[in-house]
């Protein structure tokens, strides 16, 4: 009854079916209720969602349930409807004979962004009481989140403590690291240290961690080896580095690499760089480590940390000509690309060869703790081998116009000397 006569005002009188309907609403009182089959006409004719909303349906907080109950109906909410937000709200404040809709909605994500948005709510009422509730709340993907941002909060303190002192819990942290934004990584790492079975549990998903990390989820058997061999290079620069994986921390991103900080050395880790063999020069900062393995696609270099601060363009010209006066050339010339030392270069405790890390040649000095050096080694030539037409496709023009810019007054400067 109700179902026909409300579709045959809607469908009667288009334009005026909102007034129309909520004047025959008004007049029968009565109805309190809709069937599920009245609730799926409303529904599509936008309807239901102006009767709620105006408060004309007595009976709103059953309705909703029993729409939250049937899967169907959930499934009429998915697109953007705005009584998702008040139906959420409503089983916030109805959580105790309402939970297990909550759990069932946790998972739907359409709905699973309201769990994060009335977090604090949630608290509030109790809802979120320990650990337990916490992760029986919230995927993955925002527990992450939670974690890493607000665990010195006194509430998340008691969540992330509760949490690390579970075996299962760090477990399935480690399975789901693909949710840590990669700048974070590191970080989550360090709050489950804390936990005391995160030896176990990292050493049985070591390999995991690291096909994570450097984006390799999708290692073949032919290349496994590969895969091990870039385990053991980071892990020797961690011995160098006298430290351990849980100390490296994201430092900075660069346009193909991410460089990660471990105490006095720098990892980087990127794809292919754009040159694999550079001319030597005492300008350049000696890694210890740079390859690249072509079949996984990724490039990694291990060196000295440098200092970035108070460093300036003019002192990247200071390099660029003394480049410049050993024959060789730099196209990206800017701050960015160079560092103080805090060490002598090339100071391992052995000395690099070059040749293993892609430098042509020999020098015959080093630089010193506190000298200047080139820390990004790319785009290094001899200055009659630039490859010009490479060049201009590969880097933008603003580098270009600043490399003409450096090299003018390189050219202006040896006139000036009188050198030809």
């Amino acid at each position: 009854m109700v179902r026909s006569e409300i579709y045959t005002i809607w469908k009667n009188d288009y334009k005026n079916y909102v007034t129309n309907i909520e004047n025959f609403i008004k007049e029968n009182r009565k109805i309190t209720e809709f069937t599920k089959e009245e609730i799926k006409i409303l529904l599509d004719m936008n309807i239901y969602s102006y009767l709620f909303a105006n408060k004309i349906v007595k009976n709103q907080l059953e309705i909703l349930y029993r729409m939250l109950e049937e899967h169907e109906y959930l499934e009429m909410l998915e697109e953007g409807h705005y009584l998702k937000e008040e139906m959420f709200q409503l089983l916030i404040k109805h959580y105790d004979e309402r939970k297990n809709m909550l759990i069932k909605l946790k998972d739907n994500c359409y709905w699973y962004n309201y769990f994060e948005k009335y977090f604090e709510e949630m608290v509030e009422q109790k809802i979120m009481r320990n650990e337990k509730d916490f992760f029986e709340f919230l995927p993955w993907s925002r527990r992450w989140n939670i974690l890493l941002e607000k665990q010195e909060e006194p509430y998340y303190k008691m969540v992330t403590k509760d949490f690390l002192q579970k075996k299962e819990n760090i477990e399935e942290a480690f399975k789901n690291l693909n949710y840590v934004y990669f700048t974070n990584l590191f970080h989550a790492l360090k709050i489950l240290k804390q936990s005391p079975y995160f030896e176990e549990v990292f050493e049985k998903n070591k390999q995991t961690f690291y096909k994570t990390w450097l984006k390799l989820e999708k290692i073949t058997k032919e290349n496994e080896d590969l895969f091990q061999t870039i385990i053991l290079i980071i892990e020797d620069g961690l011995r160098l580095a006298k430290k351990n994986i849980t100390d490296i921390e994201y430092f900075r991103s660069g346009s193909i690499c991410k460089t990660y900080k471990v105490g006095d050395f720098v990892i980087k880790v990127g794809k292919k760089w754009f040159q694999e063999k550079i001319p030597n020069d005492e300008a350049l900062l000696y890694p210890v480590c740079r390859k690249y393995i072509s079949e996984l696609d990724i490039a990694i270099i291990i060196s000295y940390y440098g200092e970035t601060e108070n460093l300036y363009n003019e002192d990247a010209y200071q390099l660029f000509k003394e480049i410049r006066n050993r024959g060789n050339d730099w196209i990206d010339v800017k701050k960015e690309n160079i560092v103080r030392l805090l060490q002598d270069n090339n100071s391992y405790g052995f000395e690099v060869e070059p040749e293993t890390i892609g430098f042509i040649g020999k020098t015959k000095e080093k630089k010193k703790k506190g000298e200047i050096v080139i820390c990004d080694l790319e785009a290094l030539y001899k200055e009659d081998e630039v490859p010009w037409a490479t060049i201009e496709d590969t880097f933008n023009s603003v580098i270009l116009e600043e490399h003409k810019m450096y090299e003018s007054r390189y050219q202006r400067e040896r006139k000036l000397t009188g050198i030809k």
